[in-house]
């Protein structure tokens, strides 16, 4: 296990079904702690992912410290790879639009290539908690030398329907009871 910050030198392929933090290889905590604290994973050669490979990249805050990253100084292959984006189930309360993650990013010579699989520049991608519970979208951004996620939706909370659909009802009752005085004054 490789937690926390660390490096892996050497040329490589990850063919693992599942890339995540904590285990087998990922940046940041275990996403089973809960005390969050996002990890940085430094690639410094070739490394070329898997496409059925999940890379697993959780995001607990804004700012520095609070997403996970891999940073590479090679070649980096998404290779078609699954992204999957977690974070605690109150992440709505600590991000918002405004906020910038990079999750792949580059320095010296190192280079991004590939796309991940259904996920095209600009593209939707969802974060979920850790049980799975969808919780919003990020666009995902393929920039020079970068990958990153932008403009954060959050899914409405349940009460947030409830006043919704509420209000529908109330709209809908006040528009029918027009038509009927309408209807009554003809």
């Amino acid at each position: 296990w490789l937690m926390g910050e660390g490096i892996l030198i050497g040329d490589m392929s990850i063919a693992n079904t599942t890339v995540k933090p904590g285990y087998p290889v990922g940046p940041g905590d275990s996403m089973a702690m809960t005390s969050f604290q996002g990890g940085i994973l430094n690639f410094e050669n070739t490394i070329t992912l898997a496409p059925d490979t999940t890379l697993e990249l959780g995001i607990y805050g804004p700012g520095t410290g609070y997403h996970d990253q891999i940073l590479i100084g090679g070649l980096f292959d998404i290779n078609q790879a699954i992204l999957k984006i977690k974070g605690p189930s109150d992440i709505a309360d600590y991000i918002t639009s405004s906020d910038y993650f990079p999750i792949l990013d580059t320095y010296g010579s190192g280079e991004i290539i590939g796309l991940f699989a259904g996920a095209g520049n600009g593209d939707i991608i969802g974060i979920y908690d850790f049980d799975n519970i969808f919780l919003g979208h990020f666009n995902l951004f393929y920039r020079d030398f970068q990958v990153s996620l932008s403009n954060f939706e959050a899914v409405p909370e349940p009460s947030t329907w409830l006043l919704m659909v509420l209000g529908g009802i109330i709209l809908a009752c006040y528009l029918r009871r027009q038509i009927r005085s309408k209807a009554t004054s003809v």
